[in-house]
């Protein structure tokens, strides 16, 4: 069988490889990028199965393998990500999906489970006086690849995107692919409930009259902020068994300002159609129980604002990894023409997974649109504070 493999994260790609090295695959070859992946296939006379991450820039995973069932019809596809592509049905139909960390043992499965439809395809027993099997080149990286079995561990929340088009990709950083294990430890996403007992042992907790009661299918956990429309709270989505951000629109605003829960909801409509892996994504907009609300993802972790506060420091890597994702996010914004607010500190996150997060600051029309050159000396400005004194440690 000839298995292509594509990861723009060369460590990614190399702990792939080492992978299916363990066993004698037919024939593979991988490749870095879109490109390289289509040259590799052409160069192997075909493709039965493709294994490829989905946010790769410029081209993407859906679209490469839109591109090579065009000329491989019977080729089958797993695909690879860092997100939750659950909400891309029509885009993962009829393939196996394998989210980022996951033990080597379930990509193995998801091999040989395909290997099991294509009987004519020989994978890990060549027939007798086969020439002997070629082995995937190694990708070249810079340090060895450290293959780890996770922990478990919140998992980053899915990011809708838009249709195929330049995806951002998740975090390049530490690979944490485990080796073959007798039992795949599942990652665990952050419950409602396990948010509700840590705000309960915060002593730090600011109290709110809304705590512990129910808005809809939404139960009110804490309150975590406000902002010019109102305050924002941690609530428990009942019917998703999910953490979610919810803003409720101020009484009083809604009291004395007449259109003011129109625009309320025409802003969470704009923040809704905002749809990329970068950016945190809108769930839905209502009223319930006499208010107005929309609620969106919960990336628990840290505002690099609150690190710069609290002291914290990121090392280079992780640094990189802000920056590519944030980045990505920007450029989504400026190329579509989104308006939205200048970016902020405050704007960026990095959640106990260590994964990366831009905030959905779009706007209403005619509210604000931000310059790019603004928003990069703002990132630039706001990673920089965070390097230990002022500077990667290496160029």
């Amino acid at each position: 069988m000839k298995i292509l493999l594509v990861d723009d994260d060369p460590v990614m790609l190399q702990a792939l490889l080492e992978i299916l090295n363990g066993t004698p695959a037919h024939a593979a070859a991988a490749g870095t990028s879109g490109e390289h992946a289509l040259e590799n296939a052409a160069s192997m006379s075909g493709v039965d199965l493709l294994i490829s991450d989905v946010v790769m820039d410029p081209m993407d995973g859906f679209t490469l393998r839109k591109k090579l069932l065009e000329s491989y019809p019977e080729m089958k596809t797993i695909f690879i990500s860092g997100y939750d592509l659950s909400d891309y049905e029509p885009y993962t139909a009829g393939c196996d999906v394998l989210t980022k960390p996951f033990e080597a043992e379930l990509l193995l499965q998801a091999v040989a489970r395909i290997q099991a439809l294509m009987p004519n395809k020989s994978l890990f027993c060549p027939p007798p006086g086969s020439p002997p099997t070629p082995r995937a080149t190694p990708v070249p990286v810079a340090a060895p690849v450290a293959i780890a079995k996770p922990a478990a561990s919140p998992v980053a929340i899915a990011k809708p995107a838009a249709a195929p088009v330049a995806i951002a990709k998740p975090a390049a950083a530490p690979v944490a692919i485990a080796k073959p294990a007798a039992a795949p430890v599942a990652a665990a996403k952050p419950t409602a409930a396990a948010i509700a007992a840590s705000y309960a042992a915060c002593p730090d907790a600011d109290p709110d009259p809304l705590v512990n009661t129910k808005i809809g299918n939404y139960n009110i956990i804490w309150k975590i902020g406000e902002d010019e429309w109102g305050s924002v709270y941690i609530a428990n989505q009942t019917t998703m068994a999910r953490p979610v951000a919810m803003e409720l629109l101020s009484e009083e605003i809604a009291r004395n300002d007449p259109g003011a829960q129109d625009r309320f909801l025409s802003l969470a409509q704009a923040k809704a159609a905002v749809k990329h892996p970068s950016i945190t994504s809108v769930y839905e907009a209502g009223q319930a129980n006499g208010r107005t609300y929309y609620t969106c993802e919960y990336a628990e972790g840290s505002q690099l604002a609150e690190m710069r506060t609290k002291g914290e420091t990121l090392d280079d890597r992780m640094a990189l990894r802000i920056i590519k994702v944030v980045t990505e996010g920007l450029a989504y914004l400026h190329r579509n023409d989104i308006p939205h607010a200048a970016l902020e500190a405050r704007h960026i996150c990095v959640d106990k997974t260590k994964e990366p997060h831009l905030s959905n600051t779009a706007v209403l029309v005619g509210e604000g649109r931000a310059e790019m050159q603004g928003d990069l000396a703002t990132l630039a400005s706001s990673i920089t504070a965070l390097l230990p004194e002022g500077s990667a440690s290496a160029p």
